[in-house]
């Protein structure tokens, strides 16, 4: 792209197009610079001096219909729609297959972003804590182990006979993989096998789990689409082994990563990713919401991939030392501590964080009644979720693809526990705790709600929550960030 465009007639009709919020503009010494994911594209000076419509969306994000076009001009603009860098055309409906096509260029941001992390160039170069390491270790043997649940639940929910067949398959070929190619059973190491079996997974890593689960529950689309997601990441193959390579060597760590190489050639023998894309090879037409919530599912996926990759790189100390501190035992004190921490502390003013809250209780006390079997776990169930009818009626039920990620991510954490009516009344204590710290104007509210707990949880069998707590506390205190998630562009008309 050095050389100036030349202006022969070349007789080209384009529809008007904008580009997509993510792409970068920025001028350099040899003309305007356009960065989009991994994509870069320089159009010189020159050719903007003598070519209108190159002008025009350089100044203006976007350019207008034209019917006669030269030939390098079409060939610029049609560059960087193959890049992905246009917004495509608003449709009220599309078919499955439409909505990969147009998945595809926010698939590249999120890869863009998620190997650009800092983190990598820290474990690469040798300079990471032994902390950092093992944290990013046992984040991926997590990731693996979760694999072959999240597809079961995918196909004993599904009703459709191909998605069924698929992911019957995907999940027979993928819950032995944590064991025979991710577990960290390293000589150098010298870690116990049971402590890293105990280890309590990272507040992220926790959310992107089950987040996934949610979705094969309530979006079989963002199921598809988390699942591609991760699958597809099989085509950085080569950058894979260079980096297995690197760590190797910095860290004596040698064949360490032989099981992870080994899984990637399984998932390429097996065609998972190739499996995956076939699956969106479909006429079906879907829902402009449905397509909505799918994305968001991935959105939310991929943010809680992220920013596991900041709380790894937030690590530090001895490996065994962190390892330790993960533990549910250690995690149950620290628990303890933050929690009377927690009630000392000033009121944070924060009512949407209470509201959603409050919806996050809401729903997990009707999947406790959905899933209740004995009479006192019928009836306990039954008042919790009437005592929260009048709340999400006046607040609206709190949907997993309308709210920022942590708040999500406790709703997905309280509902998959709702097996137990009483994990989740003890859950609820601290819930009902942060709901009062963030909004005194609900206090009367939560003393109602904590006064019907105490009296509900005489009634059903005690258990051990201690260590599910600790984890809850973590995600509470990542809640009160909230950080909001604009929706994915992709030319849904949401009318």
């Amino acid at each position: 792209m050095a050389a100036p465009l030349r202006t022969e007639s070349f007789s080209v009709g384009l529809e008007a197009r904008k580009l997509r919020p993510e792409v970068v503009l920025a001028r350099t010494d040899q003309g305007i610079l356009l960065r989009f994911a991994h994509w870069e594209v320089c159009i010189p000076t020159e050719s903007l001096d003598r070519v209108p419509i190159l002008r025009q969306l350089l100044a203006e994000r976007r350019y207008g219909s034209c019917d006669d076009l030269d030939r390098e001009s079409a060939g610029v603009l049609a560059l960087l729609d193959a890049q992905g860098c246009f917004m495509p055309e608003e449709v009220a409906e599309l078919r499955l297959c439409d909505l990969l096509h147009r998945f595809q260029p926010i698939r590249s941001l999120f890869y863009s972003e998620y190997y650009n992390h800092p983190v990598w160039d820290i474990i690469r170069s040798g300079q990471a804590s032994q902390a950092q390491l093992v944290a990013w270790v046992i984040h991926n043997y997590h990731i693996s182990r979760s694999a072959g649940v999240i597809a079961a639940r995918m196909a004993s929910r599904t009703t459709t006979k191909r998605l069924k067949g698929f992911f019957r398959e995907d999940a027979l070929e993928e819950f032995w993989h944590c064991d025979q190619f991710y577990f960290v059973d390293d000589q150098n190491l010298r870690f116990d096998a049971d402590a890293v079996k105990s280890y309590v997974p990272l507040p992220a890593s926790t959310a992107f789990e089950e987040t996934a689960l949610r979705a094969a529950d309530e979006s079989w689309v963002g199921h598809l689409l988390i699942a591609y997601f991760q699958e597809s990441s099989i085509v950085f193959r080569n950058d894979s082994e260079e980096f297995y390579d690197a760590v190797e060597a910095n860290y004596g760590l040698k064949n360490f990563f032989a099981g992870w190489r080994r899984h990637m050639t399984l998932d390429l023998d097996h065609g998972h990713a190739d499996g995956l894309r076939d699956l969106f090879n479909s006429d079906q037409l879907i829902s402009v919401d449905e397509a909505a919530q799918g994305l968001r599912s991935v959105q939310l996926a991929h943010f809680f991939l992220v920013r596991a990759l900041d709380q790894i790189q937030a690590q530090d100390g001895p490996a065994l030392q962190h390892l330790e501190s993960r533990q549910p035992g250690r995690m149950m004190k620290c628990w303890k501590a933050s929690s009377a921490a927690t009630r000392e502390a000033p009121v944070r003013h924060a009512p949407d964080l209470a509201r959603l809250l409050l919806d996050a209780l809401g729903e997990a006390a009707f999947h406790c009644l959905a899933c209740a079997r004995t009479h006192d776990e019928i009836i306990g169930a039954g008042k919790f979720a009437a005592s929260q009818r009048k709340l999400i009626a006046e607040g609206g039920a709190m949907e997993p693809s309308g709210v920022a990620p942590w708040p999500v991510a406790i709703r997905n954490f309280l509902i998959e526990r709702a097996t137990s009516l009483g994990l989740v009344l003890a859950l609820a204590e601290d819930v009902l705790s942060a709901i009062a710290q963030s909004d005194p104007t609900r206090r009367e509210t939560v003393l109602g709600l904590e006064t019907l707990r105490i009296s509900l949880a005489k009634t059903v069998p005690a258990v051990d929550a201690g260590a599910d707590r600790a984890r809850l506390m973590e995600l509470l205190a990542l809640a009160k960030e909230a950080p909001a998630i604009q929706p994915i562009e992709i030319g849904l008309s949401l009318q």
